[in-house]
Order: structure tokens, then C-alpha cells, then sequence
């Protein structure tokens, strides 16, 4: 709902209980209470359709008449409201008269606008209510005349006067008025109603029971979006468009240790920078007997021992707190995951490299 406020210029005569003026100018900016800045297009204002309410401070409790004529003009929507004959509308015929209620201000809700930067150009709205309000906020958007003689209920009707019609650019005589009112500075209070979708389980169920009511739905969604008219593009949202991390990490190296998985590892001994490892040097001879009672193949049989020496194979990798609680996936299971990777190529690559330099010395004793 956005309300806009409008200067009051009074007049009073016998025999009437209306009022004149501007509901809203066209092509005049303003500023809401939220910081926004809107504008009315022109005829942006319905002329037809359900007659306004004429309610004090937008109040839909305080009503005090009715709006009874609309009409669009070039500077703004003009329109002749009729204060109801009670004992409140008396009261506020009264303080209106004498100046006291000086603004009106015309309460509508958009259903189709367009934006300018962050200018709201309203196009189309249903307009419900105009308010009788103390404190104007539009320049041009006035009451230019009130034809009204407020009559207490215990006192006899005054005779009716006939009276000219007056021209709304002609200078009317004044009983009560209050001077030309400077467009204050203090901004609009108004409330602006956005267009509502309805959710997924109000959609599948008007969808389940179909017929006219899933029709209208459907007609409903396709007018609310054609409201919005402005365009709004993926970079003018990058605030409420998130960037979706998808894991695992992807890691393109395989720690596969084929050479060691296929020799086998064993635990060193925990103690010692060095340890002996047995193994046979020179081994036995087998062969075919040459004859029964023959004498059998025969060869010396050697164990020696192999002295090892230990290396230590590690990296080091700094990470702050915040990285640790705060990254998503884990930066410390990563990172563990990614020396493990490590470890197991740099100690595959420690046998590949120590099996091939002992098969090419071998090789080489062959060779000699």
C-alpha cells in the first residue's frame, strides 16, 4: 500500500457537503518513510471500478465518506469526495474548513510500475481510500474548494442557497482556508504491498482441485509477474545469488603405491638409526643326480646381514584456526588427505628408484 499526502486549499459554502482538489499529481517524485522514491505515471489512477473510501488518517475505522467523482487530468488525478453526514463527519468537515486538516492523501495499492535506477514509476494501481491527513507532502496535489455546511442534529436545516458551479482554476471565495502550504522536506510515510506468489503447497493443492480456482490461480501468477516490469539480471542480484561449493575436492593424483604393495612393507624397529636386516648371499645347489651312487650337486650356503639406514620422509603445512572451524569442506581434511597422497609418492618413488639402481649394478656384474 502506498499512501501520498497532498496540501489542502479550503473553501466553504452553505448547502453542500463536498470536497475538490488533486488526489495525487503525476510526474511529481517522492520519498516513502523506507527511502524509496516513487512517482505517478500519468492515468496511472483508475477512473472506474469501486468508488474510494474517504477515511481520516488511513485509518479504515475513522470512515467519513465517500469519493464520488474521479477525474484524470494532465497534472494529476482530481476527484470530488462527499463527507457523510454524522456527528465525526461534522467534526472533520469542521476542522477541514478552518485549515486544521489542511492535506489528503491517497492510499493505493500498484499492480503495475516500472523501475528507473531505484525511481518506482507507478503505471497501474487499485486506488482504495483517500485520507483526510494533517501534514501535506506534494506540491500540486490539493483540495481546491469544500461546498459544505456542517448542520448539528438539533438544529433546523439552513435553506438551501443555489449556487454557481465554480470553475477548479477560478479563484473561489473563502470562508475558512489555509495559505499555500510549502512542500515540507519530511518524507512520505507509506508502506509498499509487493505482488505475493503463492507457495509450492498452495499451487499443488489449487492444482489438485483444479477447475476455475486453478485457472485463476495460474491468471493471478501471470499478472503478478507481469507487474514487475523492470528488468533484473544475475549481476544486479550477486548479493542473494549464493556460489554452491559441490564435494568432494577433486584431486587428480592417485596415491597408489603399486611397487610397495606388491614387495610388501613391514614396521621398522622403533629404536636405533640404523637396524640389520639378514639375507641369504649365497645359496645351495640342486641338480640332477648324473648316476645311481653319484655324487649330488653341492654349494656353500651364506646368510650375511644388510645394515639399513632409516629416512624420514614428512612435510609441514601451517593452517590458522579460522581456516580450520570456518572452512567448508574441512581445509584440515584436505590437507591431511593431500600429505598422505604425498607420502605415498615420495616413498614409492624412494623403492623404484633404490630396485632400479641394484637391478642396473647387478647388470652390470653380470656383464663383467
Amino acid at each position: 500500500m502506498i499512501r501520498f499526502s497532498a496540501p489542502v486549499l479550503a473553501e466553504a459554502s452553505e448547502g453542500r457537503r463536498e470536497i475538490y482538489g488533486i488526489a495525487a499529481p503525476y510526474g511529481v517524485e517522492a520519498v516513502v518513510s523506507d527511502g524509496s522514491r516513487v512517482m505517478f505515471e500519468q492515468g496511472s489512477l483508475p477512473e472506474d471500478g469501486p468508488a474510494p473510501k474517504l477515511i481520516e488518517s488511513h485509518d479504515l475505522g475513522q470512515i467519513r465518506g465517500l469519493v464520488i467523482e474521479r477525474r484524470n487530468t494532465d497534472s494529476g488525478m482530481e476527484f470530488t469526495a462527499k463527507i457523510a453526514a454524522t456527528v465525526a463527519g461534522n467534526d472533520a468537515l469542521e476542522l477541514v474548513k478552518m485549515g486544521a486538516i489542511d492535506s489528503v492523501s491517497v492510499g493505493v495499492t500498484p499492480t503495475k510500475w516500472k523501475m528507473q535506477g531505484d525511481l518506482m514509476v507507478i503505471q497501474a494501481a487499485d486506488w482504495q481510500e483517500l485520507s483526510l491527513v494533517a501534514i501535506p507532502a506534494f506540491s500540486g496535489a490539493t483540495i481546491t474548494k469544500v461546498a459544505a455546511q456542517a448542520t448539528p442534529d438539533d438544529q433546523p436545516e439552513p435553506e438551501t442557497v443555489p449556487e454557481e458551479e465554480t470553475d477548479m482554476n477560478e479563484t473561489p471565495e473563502v470562508v475558512e482556508a489555509s495559505a499555500p502550504v510549502t512542500v515540507p522536506t519530511t518524507p512520505i510515510y507509506a508502506t509498499i504491498r509487493k505482488p505475493r506468489l503463492p507457495s509450492p503447497g498452495e499451487y499443488i493443492a489449487a492444482m489438485r482441485r483444479g477447475g476455475s480456482e486453478f485457472a485463476q490461480l495460474n491468471a493471478n501468477i501471470s499478472a503478478e509477474i507481469k507487474a514487475a516490469t523492470g528488468d533484473v539480471l544475475v549481476s544486479d542480484a550477486a548479493g542473494v545469488i549464493p556460489t554452491p561449493i559441490l564435494p568432494p575436492v577433486y584431486d587428480a593424483i592417485n596415491p597408489l603405491r603399486p611397487i610397495v604393495t606388491a614387495l610388501g612393507a613391514r614396521a621398522m624397529p622403533e629404536a636405533g638409526a640404523t637396524f640389520i636386516r639378514p639375507f641369504v648371499k649365497v645359496r645351495s645347489s640342486v641338480g640332477v643326480q648324473a648316476n645311481e651312487l653319484g655324487a649330488l650337486s653341492t654349494a656353500d650356503f651364506e646368510v650375511d646381514d644388510k645394515v639399513v639406514t632409516k629416512k624420514t620422509f614428512g612435510g609441514k603445512l601451517i593452517l590458522s584456526e579460522q581456516v580450520i572451524d570456518w572452512s567448508s569442506p574441512s581445509m584440515l581434511d584436505q590437507a591431511i588427505i593431500d600429505m598422505a597422497s604425498q607420502y605415498a609418492l615420495a616413498t614409492e618413488k624412494e623403492v623404484v628408484d633404490t630396485l632400479a639402481a641394484n637391478i642396473t649394478n647387478a647388470q652390470e656384474i653380470i656383464t663383467d
